[in-house]
């Protein structure tokens, strides 16, 4: 019983998106929108790996100034 009344809001939700859709962005602009979505989602770009002589060497100013950076990454949750 609860499937037939609810199926009535899933249509006057949707009627009542598409009509937002087509009001405030546009058919074109959605269409646009997600192709330009898709094609990023496919063509990512490759971060080369960091080399180890390319990072910042720390002083001991730096450890006085910043504190201990490796205690303050690990604490983190990733």
């Amino acid at each position: 019983m609860s499937t037939i009344s609810n199926s009535g809001a899933i249509w006057r939700n949707a009627v009542v998106t598409f009509w937002a859709l087509t009001a405030y962005i546009g058919i074109w602009h959605s269409v646009q929108d997600m192709v330009v979505g898709l094609i990023r989602w496919f063509f990512v770009p490759i971060k080369e790996p960091q080399q180890e002589a390319a990072r910042k060497k720390y002083s001991w100013r730096d450890a006085l100034y910043f504190g201990d950076c490796q205690i303050i990454y690990e604490s983190r949750p990733l």
